[in-house]
């Protein structure tokens, strides 16, 4: 799932990039020390421990709401601007894997 996300999207509310999951993913080697594989190995047993007790964490579910000007609109309406929910990263990436399970 973290492997197919665009890396340009924007931050969650947990201000972790894409590109930091998928760089874990990708980079995870047999060397003595990678902080890679300590990353990767508490991201499986979360999304492990989520699928297994069929529960998914509330901080996952929460949002921070960013109102963004439609283009060429003026910033002084309200209606001129569009919300736009920043979800967690490592939720949205749970949600994947477990859609790709189902």
């Amino acid at each position: 799932m973290a492997q197919r996300a665009a890396i340009k999207k924007a931050l969650g509310i947990d201000g972790i990039p894409y590109k930091v999951l998928k760089k874990a993913i990708l980079t995870t080697n047999g060397t003595s020390f990678n902080p890679n594989l300590r990353l990767l190995g508490w991201l499986y047993a979360i999304f492990n421990a989520s699928a297994k007790l069929g529960y998914y964490l509330i901080h996952f579910r929460d949002s921070l709401i960013v109102a963004l000007l439609k283009p060429k609109k003026l910033a002084y309406k309200v209606g001129f601007y569009r919300p736009i929910a920043l979800l967690s990263t490592i939720g949205k990436t749970i949600e994947g894997v477990i859609t790709e399970q189902i």
